[in-house]
Formats: structure tokens, C-alpha cells, sequence
């Protein structure tokens, strides 16, 4: 644990800006990369248990998804403050930052409570409505009630990792992850198969895997803050509700929410429309879109880098900054993403064979590979440009821009294409293509009129 100790936060105001990108982003790149890998192997364990299985753990973590937007969302909310404020530079400021995190933290503590709740009784309703096959949905409610115990720890972990990562340390969120999925990893197969019940608990075991998981990586996370492991300690025994503050977190954290909830309900859409063309197209699709997201982890977290560097640099008034780190974050993600395409186009098959023997599978699997990873770079570019948005504090402009692509152009493009104009499922993957494309023309637009710089809270 020595390492936490002596990682510091990097100087986004005055640092080299390539280097300052890569020693924030990589940490951050890393942890989302674990938290894929930690899917295939959810994926990986789930699948010996069946086709039906695997399309049920696809179906359920885009629920999951839908309620993990909503931790999300107000955790970006709290870290742009917090960024901001410690931009500023003044004792006055970082003092607001910790009363900002604080109040962020009991905010979630109840909030997280109340959605796991709701999502409890609503879930199985809420697939019916979907219309996914009887053995589909049984499955999935299984998995979803067990995971769903997990919520509350893990929208804490979420909000905890925010408030630290703003600071410029992603070394220690980033440790804390990886602590929580190697629990996850080694405790998830002890559950599902026959290690510890002589039957095992199947789909539920996986779910109640990563519930643990959840619960110790929060207790961790709390004992090494506690125990001075980050330069930000949170002074909880000072808290008291401010409504100044809590009305920032949440005038930040609403369109936060809402722009990760509109990512929700397109996948959500999606999956639906997949559903069309059967369960091998939704399994293909499960993984099409895992090897998506392992391609897309180094580039999300150098959009949380980019979201981090242009809050401070916005709070320090070093606007010229905020577009240099864009500039950098763009042509160091072409050597990551280049690759990736031209390994997608040929993969895709392969990849899928290490999860179903089914060809039909394969097949779909490869076709979508081919298409979609053609707008890797769209959709990088787009990211890039929406962070640095919502990092200078206009999280209401950023939300637009998703809502309008993921729901107004490519749950219709995709259905026109698929189903009216009789593509098929390859039309659902060339509607995502060009969605993407779109998208950076917009993202770029926007982040070029600088309307967003008139943001003064």
C-alpha cells in the first residue's frame, strides 16, 4: 500500500501537456480496461452455463447500466466542482471543495439507497415490457436481484473515486478498482459453480459475486482515506447540510445523469431492437459491444483526464490549455485506435469463439466488428470534445449532444435501416456507424463556438 502513499496528483496547470495527459490518463485508462476484463470474465463463467445465459447477462448489465448512469452522473457533477475549486488555488476555495465532497458523499449515501430500492420491484416489470424470451428474463431477474444488493456500495465507491480523481490522483481510484474486481473475479465461480453449494448458484451466483465485491471495496476505500492514503481527506465529522452546495452538486449533476442515462435507454433500445433478430443476435451483440468497450476504456479515460484538466485549467482562466490537452488527447488516441480497427476487421470470430462455439454467433459477432469499429475514431473525437464541455462546468450543453445522438438519430437510423429498408441486423450496426459520425461533427462544432466558456458557476 506504500505506492497510494506516495502517488501524487499531477499538475494540470503547469505541467507538459502530453505527459501530464498520459501520467492522469493512464491510470484511469487501466481501470477501465480491468473493469472490461472483469466483464469477460463474468462472461467467460456465465457462459458455460448456456446461449440463454449469456444473452441474460447482456440483457442485464445494460440494466445495471441504467442504474449505475445514475451514481455516475452526480459523481461527474461533484468532481467538476471539486476540480474547479481546486483550480482556484485559494485556502477559501479548497475549503469549499472538501465541504462539496462531503455533501456529495451523504447526498449519495441516501440517494443510493432510495434508487436500489426502486429498481428492486421494477426491474422484472420492466423486461416484460422489453419482451425478451421466458428463459431470457428468468435469468436475468435472477442475476439482477442478487446484484442489485451490491448498488448502494457501489455508487459510494463511485462518488469516493470522483472526488479523488479530481484532485489530479487517478493512481488510488484506480488501486481501489482493481482491488474490488479481483475479489469479484475470484469470488464470482466459487458462487456460480458447485466450489462451495453442491449445485451452485448459477446466474444469481455471478450477481451475488460482485454485490461482495462491492461491499469490501467500499469498506476499503473508506479504511485507506481514513488512514491518510490521498493528499484530500474528507472531514466528515464537520458535516453539516449547506443547500448552496447542494443545489451546485445538483444543478452539475442532473444533466450529468441525463446524458449517461440517455447512453442507458439507447443500449436498453438497442438490445430491444436486436432482440428482433433473435438470442444469437443479442449474444453477438453482448460481445460485439465488450470488445467495443475494451477499444474505448484508454479512450474514456482520457476523456475523464481531459474532463479533469479542463475543470482546473477553466477554474486557473488557462483556456489555451484546455485545447492543447484536447489536441494531445486526440493524436495520442490514434495510436491506440488505428490498431484496434484493423485488428477488429479481422478478429471477430475468433473473439467470439472464446465465449460460444455457436457459428451463428461468430458470424454476427465478426459482421458487427467489422462495421462498427470503422467509427472508433468518430466516437473518440466525440468524447474528447463533449469532456472538455462538461469538464469547464457545462455538463447541460454535453447532455444535449448525447441525448440527440443516442436517442434522436441512432435508436430510429438504425431501425429504418434494420427493419424497414430490410438490412438486417447489419443495419443496426451501419445506423451506429453513422451516428458516430455525427456525432464528432457535432461535439466538434460545439466545442469550437466556445459558447461554453460563458458558464460562470
Amino acid at each position: 500500500m506504500k505506492f497510494l502513499k506516495s502517488s501524487k496528483g499531477v499538475d494540470l496547470l503547469n505541467g507538459d501537456i502530453d505527459k501530464s495527459l498520459r501520467t492522469l490518463g493512464f491510470p484511469l485508462a487501466f481501470a477501465f480496461i480491468l473493469h472490461i476484463i472483469n466483464g469477460w470474465v463474468d462472461k467467460l463463467y456465465v457462459s458455460r452455463l448456456g446461449g440463454d445465459s449469456l444473452a441474460a447477462l447482456g440483457v442485464s448489465d445494460q440494466l445495471g447500466l441504467l442504474v449505475f448512469t445514475l451514481a455516475i452522473g452526480f459523481a461527474i457533477g461533484t468532481g467538476v466542482i471539486v476540480a474547479r475549486k481546486l483550480g482556484e488555488g485559494t485556502e477559501k476555495s479548497k475549503k469549499e471543495a472538501n465541504e462539496t465532497a462531503v455533501q456529495a458523499f451523504a447526498i449519495m449515501f441516501f440517494y443510493s439507497i432510495a434508487i436500489s430500492i426502486i429498481f428492486h420491484f421494477t426491474a422484472s416489470p420492466l423486461l416484460d415490457l422489453l419482451g425478451y424470451e421466458k428463459l431470457v428474463k428468468t435469468e436475468s431477474v435472477q442475476y439482477l436481484s442478487a446484484l442489485v444488493l451490491g448498488f448502494p456500495f457501489l455508487f459510494l465507491i463511485v462518488q469516493l473515486n470522483a472526488i479523488i480523481r479530481s484532485t489530479g490522483n487517478t493512481v488510488y481510484p484506480m488501486a481501489i478498482i482493481a482491488v474490488t474486481i479481483l475479489i469479484n473475479a475470484v469470488l464470482t465461480p466459487l458462487l456460480v459453480f458447485d466450489f462451495i453449494l453442491p449445485e451452485g448458484l448459477g446466474i444469481y451466483g455471478a450477481g451475488l459475486g460482485t454485490a461482495i465485491a462491492n461491499l469490501l471495496g467500499l469498506l476499503i476505500n473508506l479504511y485507506t482515506i481514513n488512514r491518510g492514503y490521498t493528499d484530500f481527506k474528507l472531514e466528515f465529522h464537520k458535516f453539516s447540510f449547506n443547500t448552496k452546495i447542494l443545489s451546485q452538486i445538483i444543478s452539475k449533476g442532473i444533466p450529468s445523469t441525463l446524458q449517461y442515462l440517455s447512453i442507458s435507454i439507447n443500449r436498453i433500445a438497442m438490445f430491444s431492437l436486436v432482440n428482433y433478430f433473435g438470442t444469437n443476435a443479442v449474444a453477438a451483440y453482448t460481445l460485439g459491444l465488450s470488445f467495443d468497450l475494451f477499444v474505448f476504456m484508454p479512450i474514456m479515460g482520457a476523456g475523464v483526464a481531459l474532463e479533469i484538466a479542463s475543470g482546473q485549467n477553466r477554474g486557473a482562466k488557462k483556456i489555451k490549455r484546455i485545447f492543447a490537452y484536447f489536441n494531445s488527447a486526440v493524436k495520442q488516441s490514434l495510436f491506440i485506435l488505428v490498431p484496434m480497427i484493423i485488428i477488429a476487421q479481422f478478429i471477430g470470430s475468433e473473439f467470439a469463439g472464446l465465449f460460444s462455439d455457436d457459428s451463428e454467433i461468430k458470424y454476427l459477432t465478426s459482421s458487427y466488428l467489422k462495421v462498427t469499429s470503422l467509427a472508433y475514431i468518430f466516437f473518440s473525437v466525440a468524447v474528447f470534445g463533449t469532456r472538455v464541455i462538461s469538464g469547464a462546468g457545462d455538463t447541460q450543453r454535453s447532455f444535449v449532444i448525447y441525448s440527440i445522438i443516442m436517442i434522436v438519430v441512432q435508436i430510429p437510423l438504425s431501425y429504418l435501416l434494420s427493419i424497414h429498408l430490410d438490412f438486417g441486423s447489419s443495419g443496426i450496426w451501419w445506423g451506429i456507424f453513422l451516428s458516430y459520425l455525427l456525432f464528432m461533427l457535432i461535439s466538434l462544432s460545439e466545442l469550437y463556438r466556445r459558447k461554453w466558456l460563458n458558464i460562470k458557476n
